[in-house]
């Protein structure tokens, strides 16, 4: 079973201007990570719906010089079992490794408690990255994951582009649809 959609993500960058102009954040002047949890409803599971262990979500990388998207997903891998969804809201990211083992994003300052739902309720959470995923499955207790044949792409542009804007940390913003 296919847990990743046929194509990346096509919304046009026009689109997704006017959610970072209503946060106060310049692409422009930065690069910015837009993620939209539920952006393919309707390819996997129930029709409508954001699913739980598929790369049905995406995520734009944006700068005054780039605009790509990747298939992600921002949900725990299971609906159940007390894994954190974090919740829409802008964040703030650093590079960093996952678990001491590869290049990724780490939400920044390190250990810091954002705010999530588990089993639908209320909660924090804390050690969020962004890190690759797997072909079967997300791999997610909470993070929010690349699909792994478009992860190198990814985390190589991000930290080019962070570079190229000498930034520290990077807005990540978790819109969901």
């Amino acid at each position: 079973m296919a847990i990743v959609p046929k194509s990346r993500p096509q919304k046009p960058r026009a689109d997704i201007e006017p959610h970072l102009r209503l946060r106060g954040i310049d692409s422009n002047s930065s690069c910015v990570i837009v993620c939209f949890r539920g952006y393919y409803k309707d390819t996997f599971g129930k029709p409508g719906k954001n699913d739980h262990g598929f790369y049905d979500d995406a995520i734009f990388v944006l700068s005054k010089f780039i605009f790509r998207s990747f298939n992600a997903n921002t949900d725990p891998q299971k609906a159940n079992g007390n894994l954190a969804m974090l919740n829409p809201d802008t964040y703030q990211f650093y590079k960093g490794k996952h678990r001491g083992k590869y290049n990724a994003l780490r939400a920044f300052p390190e250990g810091v408690k954002l705010p999530c739902t588990r089993n639908g309720k209320p909660s924090v959470c804390s050690y969020i990255n962004i890190h690759k995923g797997g072909f079967v499955d997300t791999f997610s207790e909470g993070c929010i994951t690349v699909f792994p044949a478009q992860y190198d792409e990814f985390i190589k542009l991000v930290y080019a582009e962070m570079d190229n804007f000498n930034q520290k940390t990077i807005d990540v913003v978790l819109i969901e649809l």
